[in-house]
């Protein structure tokens, strides 16, 4: 249904809050999250 939606109202506007740490999971998600927007499927916001 997410992805219906995503396609059906457009780019699907996304917020990262994270608390980037010795963790890699929060640059992968950031990783991920600029390749979306790179290839124009969400739009990242900033805080």
């Amino acid at each position: 249904m997410l992805v219906f939606n995503a396609v059906a109202y457009g780019q699907v506007k996304v917020i990262l809050d994270t608390d980037i740490d010795s963790d890699v999971d929060d640059v992968e998600a950031l990783a991920m999250l600029h390749a979306l927007a790179d290839g124009q499927k969400i739009e990242l916001l900033e805080a």
